[in-house]
């Protein structure tokens, strides 16, 4: 390109940009669950399908300049069915079996118009089309050993099978790099538990909890062949002990617990630069380890007030990797201290009734990479939101009518970020919402 811009931009959502556009997306699905009784068991049957179709251009550079003009031209399905049989409520136990089956179909292609980047006429292209099919059978199962000791536990097994293929083109760069694979994974998930219950109104607990997320396949844009291999799934071995209380008839919650989770083959996102040119890529980290304790409380007054609050601190760690440099690095996306609190208020006006909200979120710093680069680190942040809200209830067809503001101080702050370009040293960043105001109607039928 030649000729320079510099923008000292006043606020982070507005540029001087090379490509306007309207973003036309569409999504459509729905729920259906059904509900039996035969012979004391519970018989339950939940379908569900989901399609979002996605045709949204962007100007990721936000500048005059045709860098990556990008256009999103996407088609996702989702379709599940899950059927499950329950025994009857009674004082003793509880069990419960299911199967479950999944179909999913992604259709994916972005281009980015490089032109002046590359030349007139260059567009750079990802694709990725994957099919995913899972498989599942499941059981729960509660039983009191006597009125104060409690056993629970459940066990999952999924088959999964994911087929993929896609990849990057960009003529200036050489040849397509594509790739196409096939994930075949088999695994057991599950957890068990005991509760003490020391009266009506205070219980406390130890759990272990095993889980899981299957592998996958990078879908970023990437002149390496490598970076389109398939990652591994990720396991997470849960340990938590707590306590659940209610007080003064009914009137004040607290709950808190201690937590450790053994995290095995942590999945994240990471960059790398081949020819000047920085792709994203999703990968495994190593292993890492996340330990912290949380409060929660709220307390609701005999007529008009709600107050509540939970506080979560957590430390982590990536304690064994290949990668030297991410040892002893912080997982990405775990801020240390996070607060909420809320405050309500209910009275009549005209016979309907009237909510007042107002509830504070705090999030400490946290990275938004693995790698910990200082640049790509949140701030810490409070943001405030208000709600009102009034019922009308007496009719066929009650409503409720709410007017709300999200982030009333109008706070600018950045959730995700990465490095755009290794020549340039330009970073992107995407940010959260400024303050927004709307008007919600909700029906019930």
């Amino acid at each position: 390109t030649t000729g320079e811009f510099i923008e000292v931009a006043e606020s982070p959502y507005h540029g001087d940009y090379s490509r306007r556009g309207r973003l036309d997306n569409k999504s459509r699905g729905g729920a259906l669950e059904v509900n039996g009784e035969l012979s004391g068991l519970t018989f339950t049957s939940v379908t569900g399908y989901e399609y979002f179709e996605r045709y949204q251009p962007q100007d990721s550079d936000a500048s005059p300049f045709r860098f990556i003009d990008m256009l999103y031209d996407d088609k996702t399905k989702a379709f599940s069915q899950e059927i499950r049989v329950s025994s009857e409520d009674n004082d003793r136990y509880y069990w419960m079996a299911g199967v479950y089956y999944s179909k999913d179909e992604v259709r994916g292609l972005q281009t980015a118009d490089v032109a002046d980047l590359f030349g007139e006429g260059m567009t750079a292209s990802v694709s990725n089309d994957q099919d995913s099919r899972s498989h599942a059978i499941f059981t729960n199962l509660e039983f009191w050993l006597n009125s104060q000791w409690k056993l629970f536990g459940g066990l999952r097994f999924t088959s999964e099978e994911k087929k993929w293929q896609g990849g990057s083109t960009l003529v200036a760069l050489g040849p397509p790099n594509l790739n196409s694979g096939t994930i075949n994974n088999d695994e057991w998930s599950g957890n068990i538990g005991i509760e003490y219950h020391i009266n009506s109104d205070v219980m406390i607990y130890e759990s272990f909890t095993k889980s899981y997320r299957s592998g996958g396949f990078p879908g970023g844009f990437t002149q390496s062949s490598e970076d389109l291999k398939e990652f591994d799934q990720e396991y997470v071995y849960a340990f938590e002990t707590g306590i659940k209380s209610m007080w003064l008839d009914n009137q004040l919650m607290i709950n808190s617990a201690l937590y450790y989770y053994d995290w095995h083959d942590l999945q994240t996102s990471g960059t790398d630069v081949d020819g000047g040119v920085v792709s994203i890529r999703l990968y495994n980290a190593g292993d890492a380890e996340i330990y912290g304790a949380e409060v929660d409380v709220m307390w609701q007054s005999p007529e008009h007030w709600e107050l509540g609050g939970g506080i979560n601190w957590m430390k982590t760690e990536i304690v064994d990797t290949s990668a030297i440099e991410l040892k002893g690095n912080e997982v990405s996306n775990a801020p240390e201290l996070m607060f909420n609190g809320v405050v309500r208020f209910h009275f009549d006006m005209n016979q309907l009734p009237v909510t007042l909200q107002s509830d504070v979120h705090y999030t400490d710093e946290y990275f938004f990479a693995a790698d910990n680069e200082p640049v790509f680190k949140a701030k810490n942040l409070w943001l405030i939101n208000g709600r009102a809200t009034v019922e009308i209830p007496d009719q066929e067809t009650p409503l409720e009518l709410a007017v709300w503001v999200k982030n009333i101080s109008d706070e600018e702050y950045k959730v995700s970020g990465f490095e755009q370009f290794n020549f340039s040293g330009d970073s992107y960043f995407y940010y959260g919402e400024p303050r927004t105001a709307g008007v919600s109607v909700k029906a019930s039928f």
